[in-house]
């Protein structure tokens, strides 16, 4: 599976990332921001992303294995919605960080609780719906 997703990492999705927001995260790097990345995709898929953006760590669903094959259930719960809230605020309890330090990109109304949390909301490419809540409550919006 790890040899499937940089595989497809590098034929698909290396060549759609957007410029600025790589430049965006560079510059963060440099100024010595840790990056971790939040997401509800599986940590086998999104552990290529992770490692060509130097990411400090991953938050993201696990699949469940046995016997070196996976049972094609998750391993815990799902992180979505308030689970990913709550797994971004276990971690940045246990490092001492407080949230309202903290930036977080999304382009989803289904990271709205982990937006309303940080300090410092962004909505990259919004949907619909989180578009029209980031306009009205003056949240950055950026479209690449």
């Amino acid at each position: 599976l790890h040899e499937i997703a940089v595989s497809s990492f590098n034929k698909r999705y290396l060549p759609a990332l957007f410029p600025a927001m790589e430049r965006q995260i560079a510059q963060l790097r440099e100024e010595g921001t840790r990056i971790w990345l939040a997401t509800s995709s599986v940590d086998i898929i999104v552990k290529p992303l992770a490692d060509y953006f130097g990411a400090d760590g991953i938050i993201a669903s696990s699949l469940e294995f046995s016997d070196g094959k996976s049972t094609g259930r998750f391993a815990g719960k799902p992180v979505f919605g308030p689970e990913k809230l709550n797994r971004v605020r276990d971690l940045a309890s246990s490092r001492g960080i407080d949230l309202s330090c903290c930036s977080f990109f999304s382009d989803s109304i289904h990271d709205l609780p982990l937006l309303e949390a940080a300090g410092h909301p962004v909505a990259v490419n919004p949907d619909f719906k989180l578009a029209r809540i980031a306009k009205k409550r003056g949240w950055q919006i950026v479209r690449c």
